[in-house]
């Protein structure tokens, strides 16, 4: 998804495709301002409206709410990959492993109803 100010040329679509984000400064887009690597700095170009954030659908629930989120039709998809020793056993891990799990059904049925979710509200 594409991350972009509420002013923003693309702001008020439902989704764009990877070409019409070329002329945009996108600092997270490889290879290209890999230098940027904290995401609150990264969030507060978008809100000043200096840069443009393309980040995984997964990220929107952290996102600040005066933001706005718009579905990347041709963006590759990312996959999450939980992983821990084997014999762990903690109730830490397993509230994490909950939580995730929850997540990331809540992402999938979202997207199988076909609901982008333009706007944080």
């Amino acid at each position: 998804m594409a991350i972009v100010r509420p002013g923003h040329r693309l702001a008020t679509r439902s989704s764009v495709r990877l070409a019409e984000l070329e002329d945009d400064p996108t600092p997270c887009w490889p290879g290209r301002h890999s230098g940027l690597s904290d995401p609150s700095v990264l969030m507060q170009l978008v809100a000043l409206g200096r840069s443009i954030a393309v980040a995984p659908e997964s990220v929107r629930d952290q996102l600040r709410r005066d933001l706005v989120c718009v579905l990347v039709l041709d963006g590759a998809p990312t996959t999450v990959v939980l992983a821990w020793p084997e014999g762990v056993r903690s109730r830490a891990l397993a509230a994490f492993v909950h939580t995730a799990t929850t997540v990331a059904t809540r992402h999938f049925h979202r997207r199988e109803r076909g609901s982008p979710g333009q706007r944080r509200d």
